[in-house]
């Protein structure tokens, strides 16, 4: 049967297509569509023979051809199902008025057919958001991956933010141009992440925002940016650069969490980057600077990897309050240039740092661990601070499990009001305390606390704390234990005072307490 034949029997006989998709319960569809139909001959009789069936799809001025597939019908009636990959059509099927055309062995025999209802199923996986211009994110789910892109150069009102490209004319598949548009278009359901791209600029406040973004989603949405040095996110307006208007840079309120990468964060008036009742905040290659409090976790797990840097906020680089768990790998987190503390820690909440920390020239304190909190630092380095390099109180525990070098400082390591220091170290380990003019104590335990000194086994330990009034202070029933330090281990300069009902107990070859109240303290 030649193709002239073949489709007049289709348009006599009325070949009937019918669409189907095919999922599994609780994923994606599938790619493939299922068209389904008859191929007869002129008197009704199933055709022979393998055919070509080639389709086309219609969305406006866009077009999309998938692959052909090759076909036998069913040598009784001509029936046939053809399974249609539309994967070379991503996007397609989002809700917009689609129509196909179908040939056979090259005869156009279905043209401008309106596609049905059952392929705009496809759209759960596709429906990203609301029409541009529009904020409303109402009923919109997705199990689909979901790319949104943030650029200078994009469009909050005309841009759809599903494409890294700049707005222009005429174009709605492009880049937004605040975090916030693009946050405003993730569904509210959606699949296990969705990413904002950040790209390279300046983005100052748009007018009347408190927040550069503010995140509520029941999935992860992960804010990646070019680079701490490429992309800033602003709390200033474009029109004052210098002046702090947003209350927040990043505000994750009670939500399941995501990832800041590749980003500064720059002058706001309260929080830097905020995870507040959320899951799994991971903060990564970011820098967090003229806030007033840098990062903070209330209620939430955070985890700071990766050259994180919170400097020269007003009052604290990190807070980790109530219930918090606050982790690092590998990476230095570096805490400098704040008003108060480096890092402060409170109400029970944990720390727990896999690399050194590095708390520089703060204002108050480099490390306050307080309010039953459990502060675990493998390592530190603190330098022109003006309070306590690590401070331990009200019930807190703080141990430190790696070197400490503390330059400059005007007090080095204390515990107080019921709390507990362990400095541990599994290396032959030398701690030098450097005090400035005027400097008062290097360690001091006082309040009912204690503090060992202790090294594994065959490690030694040498402390050498110079410039300060006291090497170490035990006073108001407070403990050192250093019993459990190697032979070799030494504490060399510095006065060692031991008030009345303290205890001080030597390991190695500790020096006997200059000043002791205690009968045990020798």
């Amino acid at each position: 049967m030649n193709k002239h034949a073949v489709a007049a029997a289709l348009v006599v006989g009325g070949v009937v297509g019918g669409w189907l998709a095919r999922a599994e319960r609780g994923g994606l569809s599938p790619s493939t569509l299922y068209y389904s139909g008859t191929l007869q001959d002129a008197a009704g009789a199933p055709l022979a023979g393998p055919h070509v069936l080639s389709f086309q799809f219609h969305k406006g001025t866009t077009t999309c051809q998938p692959p052909d597939v090759t076909l036998t019908p069913n040598a009784t009636d001509g029936t046939f199902q053809a399974g249609v990959d539309t994967a070379s059509c991503p996007g397609f099927f989002d809700g917009s008025d689609v129509t196909y055309d179908v040939s056979v062995d090259g005869a156009a025999l279905v043209t401008a057919q309106p596609v049905g209802s059952v392929p705009y199923a496809r759209h759960a996986d596709e429906a990203v958001h609301a029409a541009p211009g529009s904020i409303s994110t109402l009923a919109r789910r997705t199990r689909g991956a979901v790319e949104l892109y943030v650029r200078t150069d994009g469009d909050d009102s005309t841009c759809d933010g599903l494409a890294d490209a700049a707005a222009s004319a005429g174009v709605t598949r492009c880049a937004v141009t605040t975090v916030q548009r693009a946050v405003d278009l993730l569904p509210d359901v959606g699949p296990d992440a969705c990413n904002v791209h950040v790209g390279p600029g300046t983005f100052p406040l748009p007018v009347g925002a408190t927040a550069q973004a503010t995140i509520s989603r029941g999935y992860r949405v992960n804010i990646l940016g070019a680079g701490a040095a490429l992309t800033t996110l602003s709390g200033a307006l474009a029109a004052a650069p210098t002046v702090a208007v947003a209350s927040h840079g990043i505000y994750y309120a009670s939500a399941f969490g995501g990832s800041v990468v590749g980003v500064t964060v720059a002058d706001v008036v309260y929080y830097g980057i905020r995870g507040f009742h959320a899951d799994n905040l991971d903060i990564a290659d970011t820098t967090v600077q003229r806030a007033s409090l840098g990062i903070i976790c209330e209620r939430s797990h955070c985890t700071l990897s990766g050259a994180v840097r919170s400097e020269n906020n007003t009052s604290t680089g990190w807070y980790c309050a109530g219930s918090t768990r606050a982790t690092s790998a590998t990476s230095v987190v570096t805490l400098s240039g704040n008003t108060y503390y480096g890092v402060l820690v409170q109400f029970q909440a944990r720390l727990s740092l896999g690399a050194p920390l590095v708390a520089d020239n703060n204002g108050s304190m480099g490390v306050y661990c307080g309010q039953a909190s459990h502060c675990s630092v493998a390592g530190v380095t603190v330098s022109g601070n003006n309070s306590w390099s690590l401070l331990a109180i009200q019930g807190a525990f703080l141990d430190v499990s790696g070197p400490i070098t503390l330059t400059n400082v005007m007090y080095g390591i204390a515990a107080t009001e019921q709390s507990r220091v362990q400095l541990l170290t599994n290396a032959d380990t030398t701690y030098t305390f450097t005090g400035r003019s005027g400097a008062s104590t290097a360690l001091r335990v006082s309040g009912n606390s204690s503090m060992a000194v202790s090294t594994s086994a065959g490690k030694v330990l040498t402390w050498v704390p110079t410039g300060f009034s006291y090497g170490i202070l035990v006073d108001a029933m407070g403990v050192f234990d250093a019993a459990n330090a190697q032979a070799g281990s030494t504490i060399t300069p510095g006065t060692i005072q031991v008030s009345a009902g303290s205890l001080y107990r030597r390991g190695g070859v500790f020096p006997v307490a200059t000043s002791c109240g205690n009968s045990t303290c020798p």
